[in-house]
């Protein structure tokens, strides 16, 4: 009887201690992103405007599948709450720096626009813009979901570039 219960302490700490093990690694494994606190708005030579935001993969191991939407939120009054209504900006193009001398530097993603968010972010108050990115670990495929949203014009776009190292800093 002593050795009944001995063992089944045994294989219930056991399991435990696995189930622990095993939780743990599976968290590791995703990915981890950090998306910048600010929109960098920056002119090219011709002088137009185009807005980007920069986003730096801070996780050991590359990310894969990755999905983006930019989109602002206007909330709208309703019997019950407030609905939220979305205005897609449409991406011009993911630039992608990869510097293999620099493990750090290996995975920053910037992500630009030519839509004048200015012009079309008209209620400062309200309205937010929200940019929303799914991304896969390369190795085992367990995804999250990164969501920064921004809710004031006038300090959450800052006129600069961002600058080319593992910073989310703009100049």
């Amino acid at each position: 009887m002593h050795n009944i219960v001995r063992s089944s302490f045994s294989s219930l700490v056991t399991g435990i201690i696995a189930s622990i093990f095993s939780t743990f690694f599976l968290y590791m494994m995703k990915p981890r992103v950090e998306i910048s606190p600010a929109i960098a708005k920056q002119t090219d030579t011709k002088g137009n405007y185009f807005y980007g935001i920069k986003v730096i993969n801070k996780g050991r191991c590359a990310i894969k599948n990755i999905d983006v939407t930019w989109e602002i939120l206007i909330p709208k009054r309703v019997p019950c709450g407030v609905r939220y209504e979305f205005i897609p900006i449409k991406l011009r193009k993911m630039v992608k720096y990869i510097d293999g001398k620099n493990r750090k530097n290996r995975n920053m993603y910037i992500y630009n626009t030519t839509k004048n968010i200015e012009k079309m972010w008209k209620d400062t108050t309200n309205w937010q813009i929200s940019f929303k990115m799914y991304c896969e670990h390369a190795i085992f495929s367990t995804g999250k979901l990164f969501v920064k949203t921004y809710y004031y014009k006038p300090t959450d776009i800052v006129e600069g570039v961002f600058k080319a190292d593992n910073s989310l800093e703009i100049v």
